[in-house]
């Protein structure tokens, strides 16, 4: 594959996932990362995938902030301490025995939201557990969805729900970019290609963005289940 063929890939690939993110809040490095390393290395591909949650979290901070929940600083703190632990796992460790017992959990995950089964007295300290969770898997793939969305989800209207992810998404992104400099993850290659996949970030944010206004709650938890489910049967394989 050329380098033009790779960039019109990414480029759709990109699109698609940050559609999603405008859509729903999340879930835009559980589409991005597994399909663009089905042709490009994952240590690539993360990295990318980092600093393009950078760009859009900065992108829906401000339209978002109103709705933001308070408790998102206590959960933040988690997530930075599993961010840099999961970090040290993507430079030391590999990671295809992981991605596959990711690939369960969200299986499992998005099958409880389907179901739209709550847990109206969830323990403040799930979250604490739901940080850490989320901070790891975010450090090694970027992937740090999945854990936060069933804590908040369990918790939180669709607008405060977007909104609390969004903050979290966008402060923990700024850590795991720094941490990923500062541990030579990023070079100056993907830097390069995580700017040409800006225009598509842009266009599918602002589309997505568009479509989550007209949507309602049940459509909006079955859509957040049906993404988790696709994304993880694709981690298993």
């Amino acid at each position: 594959m050329d380098f033009v063929q790779i960039i019109i890939i990414s480029s759709l690939i990109v699109f698609m996932a940050f559609f999603i993110r405008g859509m729903t809040g999340f879930a835009n490095s559980l589409i991005l990362v597994p399909l663009m390393a089905l042709f490009l290395d994952i240590k690539i591909v993360v990295p990318i995938a980092a600093m393009l949650s950078l760009a859009s979290g900065s992108l829906l901070f401000h339209s978002t902030k109103k709705q933001i929940n308070k408790e998102f600083i206590f959960v933040l703190i988690f997530v930075m301490l599993g961010t840099l632990i999961g970090t040290h796992f993507l430079v030391t460790f590999g990671s295809s025995f992981l991605k596959s017992i990711l690939g369960m959990m969200v299986i499992l995950f998005s099958i409880q939201i389907f179901f739209n089964k709550t847990f109206k007295k969830i323990n403040k300290w799930f979250g604490a557990i739901a940080g850490i969770i989320a901070g790891i898997l975010g450090g090694m793939f970027t992937t740090n969805g999945p854990p936060l969305v069933i804590y908040f989800g369990n918790k939180l209207q669709k607008e405060s729900f977007r909104a609390t992810l969004n903050v979290i998404f966008f402060v923990d992104a700024i850590w795991l970019n720094s941490l990923y400099v500062a541990r030579g993850v990023i070079t100056f290659e993907e830097f390069k290609l995580a700017i040409i996949l800006l225009p598509a970030l842009i266009i599918g944010i602002f589309l997505g963005s568009k479509i989550h206004f007209k949507i309602n709650e049940v459509l909006f938890k079955r859509v957040v289940a049906v993404i988790l489910c696709i994304v993880g049967i694709t981690f298993l394989f």
